[in-house]
């Protein structure tokens, strides 16, 4: 049904409903953009100062060459679920000490999981700095799979109060469109009833 050919009931009511879709859908993608931008950032600027302390924590170990010592502070960062791998490289870009969050029983899958969340996992680099001098760099990997899972609720949770909230508006279209179209429906008939009795006596009820 083409919609030059609806009533002007469901005109009205069909007006009301798209326009506030087209309220709120404006009004999701402007939240689901700044909640991922805000999300992210925070995401980075935590992963940044996690970086920063721990390449802090390590300047130690790289001048006193105790690998040991190195690998014992990257281990502290089991903690923090983000992180997949924690790499020390000393000045000459060597391999220091290592954290891998993935135990030689799980390499594998984790290598594969890697690989196909490859769009997930971010590298973080800080440099080692001791006596204003750089003596090596700390490189961390972090998944952000967590992130991206709270933002699919969120987004879905916010979907389903956008859906609720047009079905309001359709409900309350629907008891606007016969507020403005019953005066108007009643004129025309009047009108209609005059036009084809010839009866110039009728009045239209008067509505506010």
């Amino acid at each position: 049904m083409k919609l030059s050919n609806l009533s002007i009931r469901r005109k009205l009511t069909l007006a009301i409903t798209l326009t506030s879709a087209a309220s709120l859908l404006c009004a999701f993608l402007g939240f689901i953009g700044y909640t991922l931008w805000s999300e992210r950032r925070d995401t980075l600027e935590r992963l940044s100062a996690l970086a920063e302390t721990t390449a802090y924590n390590v300047a130690s170990a790289i001048m006193f060459d105790d690998a040991q010592s190195a690998r014992e502070t990257l281990s502290a960062l089991r903690v923090n679920r983000q992180v997949v791998s924690a790499t020390i490289l000393n000045g000459r870009r060597e391999t220091f000490a290592r954290y891998d969050k993935s135990t030689a029983h799980d390499a594998k899958r984790a290598e594969i999981d890697d690989r196909k969340n490859l769009e997930n996992v971010i590298t973080i680099s800080h440099k080692i700095d001791a006596d204003q001098k750089t003596i090596g760099e700390l490189v961390i990997r972090a998944d952000l799979s967590d992130m991206w899972d709270k933002m699919v609720f969120g987004a879905a949770f916010t979907l389903f109060i956008l859906l609720a909230s047009l079905l309001v508006a359709f409900l309350i279209g629907r008891r606007i469109q016969r507020i403005v179209s019953a005066p108007i429906i009643g004129l025309a008939d009047t009108a209609r009833k005059v036009s084809s009795d010839q009866d110039y006596s009728l009045r239209a009820e008067k509505h506010n």
